[in-house]
């Protein structure tokens, strides 16, 4: 349950780096966060 927590919390932290780094470009946080999201989905489902 710990590990869970700490990996939620590195995604999160991914996340929001993701989104303070392109605040001026709506389109380009998407496209970064589904990036994301599709690479960790892909290590998860291995």
């Amino acid at each position: 349950m710990i590990r869970s927590g700490a990996d939620g919390a590195i995604v999160g932290s991914a996340i929001i780096d993701i989104i303070a780094k392109n605040k001026d470009n709506i389109n380009k946080t998407c496209e970064e966060i589904e990036a994301l999201t599709r690479r960790l989905k892909e290590e998860i489902t291995r």
